[in-house]
């Protein structure tokens, strides 16, 4: 004869562990970066249009300087979702032709992709092909779109090579409910006292 000890454990106190997991991951990025800002992963990219069509959004996130992702009409933009909200400090981006004209452009932020708050209005220095950083006001956001609003010498044109957003490599929302230990508040656990038992038999097994 063996007893066994059985406990029930909530589903949500599951998700509440896997979410401490994967802020103590972040945590740990943030002490070997600088400041605790990183190049944030990018779930997934769009545009308002591409032209030619063999310039997709998707090019700017591949590290290559030589692909692109072009447009032509004022108001064109490429959009990129984050997946989640994090605190966004900075974006870089570099511009198809950038050592030989200037492009106009706006940084917009959205936390539901619908609607839209302004961040940036400025120009690109025309100087370089390279990344060039634009120090943002730091903003909670899911949602980051740059907009083109043409160039000194390319008339209507936009064209990208590379973006990287720059952030908090923690989840914004994961990051508060931590600070304020509000889990159950926001339904990520319930707050069920749940009691341990023991059984006097395995299934099975006779006395």
């Amino acid at each position: 004869m063996r007893d066994i000890l059985t406990m029930v454990i909530p589903r949500r106190l599951v998700w509440v562990v896997i979410v401490c997991l994967a802020i103590l991951s972040a945590a740990l990025r943030a002490q070997n970066g600088d400041g605790g800002t990183h190049a944030l992963e990018v779930a997934a990219v769009m545009a308002s249009a591409t032209f030619p069509p063999r310039h997709t959004p998707e090019q700017v996130l591949d590290g290559d300087l030589n692909t692109r992702w072009s447009a032509r009409g004022d108001g064109q933009w490429i959009q990129f979702d984050l997946g989640a909200m994090y605190r966004v400090t900075e974006i870089k981006i570099a511009w198809w032709l950038g050592d030989g004209h200037i492009t106009f452009f706006d940084i917009e932020t959205s936390m539901d992709g619908t609607s839209w708050t302004p961040l940036f209005t400025g120009a690109s220095s025309g100087a370089t092909r390279a990344l060039e950083a634009y120090d943002v006001v730091d903003s909670e956001t899911r949602y980051i779109r740059i907009v083109g609003h043409g160039s000194n010498r390319l008339d209507d044109w936009i064209g990208v090579t590379e973006v990287e957003i720059w952030g908090d490599a923690t989840n914004v929302l994961l990051s508060e409910a931590f600070e304020d230990n509000n889990f159950a508040d926001r339904g990520w656990y319930d707050n069920t006292s749940y009691e341990v038992t023991t059984a006097e038999h395995a299934p099975g097994e006779s006395t």
